[in-house]
């Protein structure tokens, strides 16, 4: 669709870009020119995942995910220059999220601290497609990760809170996230939004 008519001015059909005579889109993802698109499909049950290029409507990488229903709890996200792919993946048996490098052509999963499962976390990349900041949780809580891309490097802060889903300001120098508050009953509730340098 055009943005600011609001017409639309093309229509994919992702069945022979993929190979599949029946699929089901559920969620897309596109770099900020739109020539890269990240597309979550189902399948027989079965979740997919693609990254198109467009508008030649080829296809660059199929990500190795299959996973059967409930696929609601699973996102992906694609940097805005079209480079880094973050997705699901089976490694070791467990789910895991993995940073897909399609120039270099390399994956490697997301790092945990010991007992951390990913939480209910948004992956978000800053403007320059430098960085990358998810969350993940354990016992303590939650732990803010910001990786740099081209090192690999990473480094973690606490959050209180549970379900947080940070996301960069445009210049990379602020992360938002969402927190909760534990009541005296033991309830849970997130009216909260942080920000943090």
């Amino acid at each position: 669709f055009d943005a600011t008519t609001g017409f639309r001015i093309d229509s994919i059909d992702l069945r022979p870009i993929v190979g599949k005579p029946n699929l089901r889109p559920q969620r897309i993802y596109s770099s900020s020119d739109g020539s890269r698109l990240c597309v979550m499909w189902l399948s027989s049950g079965s979740l997919h995942i693609s990254v198109i290029s467009y508008p030649e409507n080829k296809l660059i990488k199929e990500l190795p995910f299959e996973i059967p229903n409930p696929w609601e709890q699973y996102v992906c996200s694609i940097s805005p220059n079209g480079r880094f792919v973050v997705a699901p993946r089976l490694i070791e048996n467990s789910t895991r999220f993995a940073l897909y490098d399609l120039e270099r052509d390399t994956m490697f999963a997301l790092p945990l601290v010991n007992t951390d499962s990913y939480s209910n976390s948004m992956y978000d990349f800053d403007d320059a497609s430098a960085q990358l900041v998810y969350t993940s949780s354990s016992v303590a809580g939650s732990q803010l990760t910001i990786m740099e891309l081209t090192s690999g490097e990473y480094r973690r802060s606490y959050i209180p809170g549970r379900f947080t889903s940070p996301t960069f300001s445009g210049d990379g120098k602020f992360i938002i996230t969402s927190a909760d508050i534990t009541t005296n009953l033991g309830l849970s509730w997130y009216p909260r939004v942080h920000v943090y340098d």
